[in-house]
């Protein structure tokens, strides 16, 4: 049977702390340089693993602030035909729109659609904790 990508990615990870980083220990910047690379596993593995998941949920629940900030009257440039865009290129689109947004509802006249926006971002980088705290919290070698 063939390895998937994230069990290839966490073999190397294992081969780098246990079998190279004892060579290295010594070497305070040789090791600070593998711990480096092991968080950048760890990275690209919770992205491979998270990372979809993470997408989708952002879109929906920016897809519905950018809904509310447009009901509450803020001209979002959202461009037509984002359910057919490719999700990486809808992503963008929907961060591109709420960027706007940002600039058009700081002007003290709109404290609830700010509100509305941090409680997102805030929420945003939760979901996406997944992804990023999985650089912290792991064992040191």
């Amino acid at each position: 049977m063939r390895p998937t990508d994230v069990e290839i990615i966490e073999a190397v990870a294992s081969m780098l702390r246990d079998r190279v980083a004892p060579l290295v220990a010594d070497q305070p910047r040789v090791a600070a340089e593998l711990r480096s690379a092991d968080a950048l596993l760890a990275l690209v593995v919770a992205r491979l693993t998270h990372a979809d998941a993470v997408l989708a949920a952002d879109a929906s629940a920016l897809d519905d602030v950018l809904a509310r900030l447009v009901e509450s009257g803020v001209p979002v440039p959202l461009p037509d035909g984002l359910d057919a865009m490719a999700p990486d290129d809808a992503d963008i689109a929907r961060r591109s729109a709420l960027e706007a947004a940002i600039h058009l509802i700081h002007d003290g006249r709109h404290p609830d659609e700010v509100a509305l926006v941090r409680r997102h971002l805030i929420e945003a980088a939760r979901r996406e904790q997944v992804i990023y705290g999985a650089t912290t919290g792991r064992r040191l070698f």
